[in-house]
């Protein structure tokens, strides 16, 4: 196996987990994102980036588009019980400032 990984979102699920086996397989080391079950609003997520950064995302509010489903949530039920964990720092908040916080150190801003 080799040091580089391969992000794989939806790893638990059906294709996702025959992709990260075939990466397996291919000596890389899959690195899956299931979601944790909890959804959020595009307006709480603004809010909270603004709330958790003291910065405004630019950002123009529309109606939703024919055929947008009007709640879309992942699962991590089956993740759960297949790989006996359970995400513990996956609420807003906290994904918005270990995000910030990699953001920062990845992009740094010249003063």
């Amino acid at each position: 196996m080799t040091n580089i990984s391969v992000l794989v979102s939806g790893g638990a699920g059906y294709i996702g987990s025959h992709c990260s086996k075939a990466i397996a397989e291919a000596g890389y080391r899959p690195v899956c994102y299931v979601g944790t079950g909890t959804g959020y609003s595009v307006t709480q997520i603004l809010d909270a980036i603004r709330i958790e950064t003291g910065e405004e995302v630019p950002h123009v509010l529309r109606e939703r588009r024919a055929g947008d489903p009007p709640i879309l949530v992942a699962n991590a039920t089956k993740a759960e019980r297949r790989l006996r964990f359970k995400a513990k720092r996956s609420d807003l908040p906290n994904i918005i400032r270990s995000a910030w916080a990699w953001h920062q150190k990845a992009h740094p801003r010249r003063r």
